[in-house]
């Protein structure tokens, strides 16, 4: 969602009537984190919930009509990018990477409430230790990180959020 607001502007109202139409089909509560994007009757949910929400169609996800393979706009992919999925058949999301899968900054609703952590310790903690006047080498230490990952979470931290 971060994505399709901040790089392409789409309106908070619009994304929560295209999640409200994939919540009533699917029946989750969640339908962002429930499936894969691609996942739903026919493959022509998405397309519908697209329409429903009256999103821009630039910004659809879409289905190629010779092949039938669904492509995907670059949030999107984006999306896929940065979760990891419990697996294969089930597709429920369990863990979000959002800075990328390469840094260790990770939301887990399993760990700490789903808040951004690095190896269970919150980002925000380190970030405030950090501004507080402590080093990110003494930061590192007392929380037996690697530099790199206080670095990851000062990183996460700094990353403007979207207006709401």
């Amino acid at each position: 969602m971060r994505e399709y607001r901040r790089t392409l502007g789409v309106r908070l109202s619009s994304l929560r009537r295209f999640i409200n139409v994939l919540r009533e089909e699917l029946g989750v509560p969640y339908p962002l984190a429930h499936a894969r994007p691609w996942v739903g009757p026919g493959r022509r949910l998405l397309v519908v919930a697209q329409e429903t929400a009256r999103l821009p169609s630039d910004l659809w996800v879409c289905i190629e009509p010779q092949s039938g393979e669904t492509l995907l706009t670059h949030p999107a992919e984006s999306f896929l990018e940065r979760v990891e999925f419990e697996d294969e058949e089930n597709g429920v999301v369990v863990r979000l990477h959002p800075a990328g899968k390469a840094s260790p900054a990770v939301i887990d609703p399993e760990i700490r409430f789903g808040s951004p952590t690095v190896r269970g310790i919150p980002t925000e903690e380190l970030a405030e230790l950090v501004g507080a006047g402590d080093s990110v080498e003494m930061v590192a230490t007392n929380f037996d990180l690697h530099l790199e990952e206080v670095i990851a979470a000062l990183g996460y931290e700094s990353t403007p959020s979207p207006a709401a």
